[in-house]
């Protein structure tokens, strides 16, 4: 706004030093007028305390921190499954590796964005926008003068992160229609959460358009299935994305994936039973295991000689089961383990997500096999300055 700053999501805690340091370098004498958390995901929302400091420093008012109502909830359940957080973080980014403490003291808003709120910045009037998608406590940001809009992670350049299998409940039809809305405000600025702006209405309104139909198209054929009864086996063999904006640059299944997209609406509109009647209440996986090995000959080391030779095939979903049932029939079996860390080594090479290659690069760590595959946020990382 010329005579004040608006700070958007200032950072994670391995990089909001740094951003802190560009901006005050670059702006060494004008004020902040506020800081907006986009969403309440740690690499978000960590860093405003500098900002504050700096404008006691300096004399200057402290600024306004503006969030969703909900991001105190989320900050409250981080708090309760620190631990757990640890775990599944460690899996999606790191193979299994340890990602560190997980970090439990927040800055809290001052301000709760319940419905739209315009603010003044500087002469620019500002308007924040509640939402939900990949989380239940988004804010979007409009900025009418500038025609540009800040999206947060509504918009990061890859299909959309709703389907995270280890994490809670995203809102597909949602996330739709609040690119929807940002489209219709005909913007030819989008400041996306990840990656680099976009420049012009065109482009803009395709990267909003397309991205909000092909969540849509995988929602609406979901609940089409799950209205004519079908089990969620079922829709996941039928519902597939619409084949042209699968072919969008930006819309590649780099880090989540269509498949779990539609595992979480099944889950929004459906719960977890799945339509399998023995899922409802199934026997332990190592029961179930056993059980099966006694019917064939050779056992647990048959099921995992399969699995070999499906890998060999490229066949993994197959061969991967195969190889957790030999693993639960005996855990302690070192052949076994091996085999089984090598399959699921093998197939993490073979996928495009960060979802599944971190989960599956986990199961090989777990079995003693350093995973090969370097589709991984560690290796993405060391590239980068």
């Amino acid at each position: 706004g010329g005579t004040e700053l608006l700070v958007i999501d200032p950072g994670a805690t391995n990089n909001e030093e740094k951003k802190f340091n560009q901006i005050k370098q670059q702006f060494p004498d004008i004020p902040f007028r506020g800081i907006v958390f986009t969403h309440g995901h740690h690499d978000h929302c960590f860093g405003a305390e500098r900002y504050i400091e700096e404008a006691k420093s300096k004399g200057w008012d402290s600024p306004d921190i503006f969030a969703h109502k909900l991001i105190v909830e989320r900050f409250m359940r981080y708090d309760k499954t620190a631990k757990f957080n640890e775990i599944i973080n460690s899996r999606q980014f790191r193979g299994g590796e340890n990602v560190g403490s997980w970090k439990k003291e927040y800055t809290f808003p001052t301000h709760h964005v319940v419905e739209p709120m315009s603010i003044s910045v500087g002469t620019l009037e500002v308007t924040l926008h509640p939402d939900r998608g990949e989380t239940d406590d988004a804010i979007w940001i409009h900025i009418p003068d500038l025609e540009a809009i800040c999206t947060g992670d509504l918009f990061v350049w890859t299909v959309p992160n709703a389907g995270n299998p280890q994490k809670v409940q995203r809102y597909a039809g949602d996330w739709a229609r609040s690119l929807i809305k940002m489209k219709d405000l005909q913007p030819k600025i989008l400041l996306p959460g990840h990656g680099p702006p976009i420049v012009g209405k065109d482009r803009v309104y395709d990267a909003l358009e397309s991205t909000a139909q092909y969540l849509l198209h995988l929602e609406d054929d979901t609940i089409s299935l799950m209205n004519k009864g079908a089990s969620l086996d079922e829709i996941l063999s039928i519902v597939k994305p619409n084949a042209l904006l699968g072919e969008k640059h930006f819309l590649q299944p780099v880090y989540d994936e269509p498949e779990f997209i539609i595992r979480n609406i099944w889950r929004l509109y459906g719960g977890w039973y799945d339509g399998q009647p023995a899922n409802l209440k199934p026997p332990s996986e190592s029961d179930f295991a056993k059980e099966l090995s006694d019917l064939i000959p050779g056992g647990p080391e048959k099921l995992i000689q399969r699995a070999l030779e499906l890998s060999s095939q490229n066949k993994w979903r197959l061969s991967c089961k195969l190889a957790d049932l030999a693993y639960q029939c005996d855990k302690n079996n070192i052949d076994i383990n091996t085999a089984r860390g090598q399959i699921y080594s093998l197939r993490a090479e073979n996928e495009t997500s960060t979802m599944s290659v971190g989960i599956f690069n986990s199961i090989a760590r777990e079995m003693g096999i350093d995973p090969s595959s370097n589709n991984t946020f560690k290796n993405q990382e060391s590239t980068k300055e």
